[in-house]
């Protein structure tokens, strides 16, 4: 299976005491190209239920995309007991610098990394707490669409309704 080479970002934020739907300053950012691998193709036969998804006969389950890890590393930061963390990737419409236009986006198989996503899985996360359970922080387009969200379109705020029992599969490790 071949992949793509993607610049994707992560940058820790300290808490913002005054405002918990904003991220506080930046701690630090950190900018990595990774092979990106492309996950299967649609399978409509064995997937007849979610015709865009592929199968897997290893788990003999149909899936949206293709995990894969990635790791970033920062030496030297001595990070606070909570944080704000972002993910960021460009697309054709979306991010830092958005691709803008280009001929993927007319085939059926459309541009690969306009379907890049992070993971989540239900359930709480396996150590450490989540400050909130029920949201993450998020750039989306479009604001949320519960009565106690406060996130703001096109800024990076909590969207503290649409994740509810689910949780980024992100995991920090910090060395001593």
């Amino acid at each position: 299976m071949s992949a793509s080479k993607r610049s994707i970002n992560l940058t820790l934020y300290r808490e913002n005491a005054t405002d918990p739907y904003v991220p506080g300053t930046v701690i630090a950012s950190r900018k990595r190209t990774f092979a990106v691998p492309y996950r299967p193709s649609a399978d409509a036969a064995d997937c007849s239920a979610n015709p865009t998804r592929w199968y897997s006969s290893k788990h003999d389950a149909c899936y949206n995309g293709k995990a894969f890890k990635i790791v970033f590393e920062f030496s030297g930061l001595k990070l606070p007991d909570e944080l704000v963390y972002g993910i960021s990737y460009n697309t054709s419409t979306s991010g830092i610098e958005p691709h803008g236009t280009r001929p993927c986006q007319s085939t059926t198989e459309g541009c690969p990394d306009d379907s890049l996503n992070v993971g989540a899985e239900a359930g709480l996360p396996a150590r450490g707490t989540d400050v909130y359970p029920d949201g993450v922080f998020i750039d989306q387009q479009a604001g949320g669409d519960c009565d106690t969200d406060a996130s703001v379109p096109d800024e990076f705020s909590l969207d503290a309704c649409n994740w509810r029992g689910f949780n980024p599969l992100v995991r920090f490790r910090v060395k001593k």
